[in-house]
């Protein structure tokens, strides 16, 4: 059985699609830190002006010409309320969820594999029941059929018999149909349909009601307890992030200050004409290249802004007024689960124990309808009692086999869910 679940645990596509959404959270997270850096951009532009034309404004001559210009800009949040901060913080609880949803998974697939796997050895056990109540009902007629040749006994007890044991072959198609079907539905759990042979494995060794629940903590806290629960962590988890929001909220009402950098340059040029330029300094033509003017052209900018919000139709508010209320509804979620988990605990518990002592019962019952059986079989046997009492205490036996098993199998569920409440 725990193998099944391990095995599960890694092959579940629920798994393996909740670990790719996991991956989804962790760039959500790693966007959120880089909020931090700044903002950094660069843009160039090539244009040209092409064909001769007269300036009105200037009344001076233009001809074609080409131009360039670069710029390199940064920005930067100075303050934001600490916008980006809790932002952050809900997108590591986010994160944190993600994990915690792999783990209500896991737990989800425990509980249902625990399911499949105690009603598949229960089917089993009674395919195993059946097949021998065959197998003593055809000793018994084959004994009656060599008796009846000897004329020992009437034709009537050979057909009580043989009523019996075609009764019992088709309990024993029952039984194997039973197994097959509940077989079939682990290994759809387990995705491994296409494996021939598929079987399961007796956990018999892991029953020992004499000893109770050694996996119980001697100083039972069950509120520590399901704490620890992935549903409860998730519950918790969705009220720490609604309090994120909230604070995210609120800092939307404060002002934010930015600060932005901003270094130009440009260049022009007379298309067919040299890149020179007169200085009347000097009196002498001077070279004024691409990079001269990149070099002489720059202009240097910074900008502070401060953004104050005076009146956004209410949207911050009402935001705001929302996500407190959902804050409540989340508080009130997380008292409700914790309260049904504790009950679910208890009556796991209570169940358990119950289990255990009827299995201590059952147990008793049948080993000792298994001697009575023995007598019976052997006074039958002897022609000391009829069919009616030997098929009585024939079908009696099986009662209590059954019985038996099913307690026995009922234990072993409750045992395991019990036990996978405190892992």
């Amino acid at each position: 059985m725990d193998s099944c679940i391990s095995y599960a645990k890694k092959k579940n596509v629920l798994v393996q699609k909740q670990r790719l959404e996991n991956l989804k959270l962790d760039s959500d997270l790693k966007l959120s830190k880089f909020s931090y850096f700044p903002e950094v951009t660069f843009s160039g532009t090539q244009g040209y002006n092409l064909g001769n034309s007269f300036n009105v404004s200037t009344s001076v001559g233009q001809r074609s010409s080409r131009f360039n210009s670069f710029d390199l800009s940064a920005r930067v949040d100075l303050f934001n309320g600490l916008k980006k901060k809790y932002d952050k913080e809900k997108a590591e609880i986010n994160k944190k969820n993600g994990d915690i949803e792999i783990d209500i998974i896991h737990f989800d697939i425990s509980l249902e594999i625990i399911d499949k796997y105690s009603k598949a050895l229960f089917s089993r056990e009674a395919l195993k029941a059946a097949e021998e109540q065959e197998k003593i009902s055809k000793r018994e007629l084959e004994r009656l059929e060599r008796l009846f040749s000897e004329k020992l006994v009437s034709k009537k007890e050979i057909l009580e018999i043989e009523a019996a044991y075609f009764s019992d072959l088709k309990e024993v198609i029952n039984a194997k149909n039973d197994f097959k079907v509940n077989l079939s539905e682990l290994k759809g759990i387990l995705d491994v349909v296409d494996i021939e042979n598929f079987d399961i494995e007796d956990i018999d060794s892991e029953i020992n009601p004499i000893l109770g629940m050694p996996f119980l903590p001697v100083n039972l806290d069950k509120e520590e307890l399901v704490k620890s629960n992935p549903y409860l962590l998730s519950s918790r988890l969705s009220v720490e992030k609604i309090q994120k929001e909230i604070s995210s909220y609120k800092s939307e009402f404060l002002p934010s200050l930015s600060f932005a950098y901003s270094l130009n340059t440009s260049y022009f040029k007379i298309i067919g004409e040299d890149d020179i330029i007169f200085n009347p300094i000097s009196g002498l033509f001077e070279e004024n290249g691409f990079f001269t003017q990149l070099s002489n052209n720059q202009t240097n900018l910074l900008l502070f802004s401060l953004n104050v919000p005076i009146f956004r139709k209410y949207q911050n508010k009402n935001n705001l007024d929302k996500s407190r209320i959902n804050l409540k509804l989340a508080e009130i979620d997380f008292k409700n689960k914790t309260k049904e988990l504790i009950n679910t605990v208890d009556m796991a518990i209570n169940s358990l124990l119950s289990y255990q002592k009827a299995l201590e019962i059952a147990t008793s019952a049948y080993d000792l309808q298994q001697e009575a059986f023995t007598i019976s079989q052997k006074k039958y046997e002897e022609g000391l009692i009829s069919n009616h009492k030997f098929l009585d205490s024939k079908s009696s036996l099986l009662r209590s086999r059954l019985e038996y098993i099913q307690t026995k199998f009922t234990y072993i569920f409750h045992q395991k869910i019990t036990k996978l409440y405190f892992q």
